[in-house]
């Protein structure tokens, strides 16, 4: 939020209604339970809305040896973005694959 609100890159604007947004503070011990979760819920979507796109590089590599084709692709991400407030939208790479006996 340092750098100032960021306007999304991309989605449409159906109209139907503004978006769903926080209207005041509150804490776990003023809501608890599913209300405690629902608000939790709304102020990292709202936060996430205005924050920085997620940036990633993404990675490729095939080559052929003595007639073997071999593929690799790897991600490496650059800036997490909006994926910090929301991490369970984050990229989860696969871990590299174990080294040959």
């Amino acid at each position: 939020m340092a750098d100032g609100l960021h306007i999304p890159s991309s989605g449409i604007d159906a109209g139907d209604h503004p978006p769903i947004t926080p209207m005041a503070f509150a804490n776990q011990s003023q809501l608890g339970g599913d209300d405690w979760r629902l608000y939790h819920y709304i102020v990292c979507h709202f936060l996430a809305s205005i924050s920085p796109d997620c940036a990633v590089v993404k990675t490729k590599a095939a080559f052929s040896v003595s007639g073997e084709e071999f593929r690799a692709s790897g991600l490496v991400v650059k800036s997490p973005g909006f994926t910090a407030i929301m991490p369970w939208l984050s990229f989860k790479a696969p871990p590299p694959p174990p080294p040959p006996p």
